[in-house]
């Protein structure tokens, strides 16, 4: 669980699951002593143990310990519940940076603090885990956290398990991380090697609500259907369904650039148009989303459809 385990209801539901599965395998990750308290005091009253990963952060960043002074806070707590607490690895999260000079500076210190880490032997297990890497730096994230030596210390007792978090690939968007992947095909030698870039697959249909003014088109998209965090939806397509006054279209349109949302609502968005442009109201338009998460959060089913939008099946969120 890439998040600290906060709470006695939360720390019991963890402990129900380590009682019920002995295969069941969780780790979570602490960047404070009193969280490490807090955990160690609740899993050693159950005779359990946990197992975590040290969080290194940045100044104005996220979580993650700041400087030399947090983090030996934190071993030292760790040291102090010797039968509730292992420590198995280290994690960061880069993604609040934005430019590559300073990810790569952050990387390193990590990769030289899991090091000394490993040197000084507090590590609990021989498989030390390394894990970081959001959905558009995860080439650099790679890079920097791979080694030529096999073991971490000179005596040889500890090895690197490097674990990329990578999620939104698997729909991708045509947003930020589609952004983010024409910087990864422009620089990284294997993506260029691979002739091959990750296709956006995550697109939301809505319907034409309203046509109040000229130039104004009302959608009923609003915010609880696509996360507009990252930028607001973009129309993709259009079809019109076939009606008794209309002929409809065949199959999907493109539609012009200039169609453009520029407002969302809880339910409605406010897409900007030219005037005179062929749009009724039923029409149909897709949208493509930036930043899929939040629109993952949106919707209990995705619906699967194929290259003729025939609707093949539906896939259940767990987000």
């Amino acid at each position: 669980m890439a998040n600290q385990l906060v709470g006695k209801a939360n720390m019991a539901v963890i402990a129900g699951l380590l009682a019920q599965d002995s295969e069941f395998d969780f780790t979570c990750i602490v960047d404070s002593a009193a969280n490490v308290d807090a955990l160690g005091e609740f899993f050693a009253s159950r005779q359990q143990r946990l197992r975590v990963l040290l969080e290194y952060g940045l100044a104005g960043g996220r979580t993650g310990v700041r400087n030399a002074e947090q983090e030996q806070q934190v071993l030292e707590a760790i040291q102090r519940w010797p039968q509730a607490i292992s420590l198995v690895g280290v994690e960061i999260y880069e993604g609040v940076i934005n430019e590559e000079a300073p990810i790569r500076a952050f990387l390193q210190h990590v990769m030289q603090r899991t090091e000394a880490l490993a040197q000084n032997g507090a590590f609990a297990e021989p498989t030390v885990i390394l894990t970081g890497a959001g959905s558009a730096w995860f080439d650099v994230v790679a890079e920097e956290f791979r080694r030529d030596s096999q073991y971490l210390d000179n005596q040889q007792r500890f090895t690197l398990d490097v674990v990329l978090r990578s999620g939104c690939y698997l729909t991708h968007d045509a947003g930020i991380y589609q952004q983010a992947n024409q910087r990864i095909q422009a620089q990284n030698p294997v993506a260029r090697q691979m002739n091959s870039s990750l296709q956006p697959a995550l697109q939301v249909w809505a319907y034409v609500q309203s046509l109040p003014e000229p130039g104004r088109v009302i959608i009923g998209l609003g915010r609880r259907d696509a996360g507009p965090d990252a930028g607001f939806p973009v129309a993709a397509g259009h079809f019109r369904p076939q009606s008794s006054h209309s002929a409809g279209y065949t199959t999907v349109v493109p539609v012009d650039k200039s169609w453009e949302i520029i407002k969302m609502m809880d339910q409605h968005a406010f897409m900007s148009v030219p005037a005179g442009a062929d749009i009724q109201v039923g029409d149909m338009l897709i949208f493509d989303i930036s930043h899929p998460c939040l629109t993952f959060d949106r919707w209990r089913q995705l619906l699967r459809v194929n290259e003729q939008w025939d609707v093949t099946g539906a896939v259940t969120t767990w987000f």
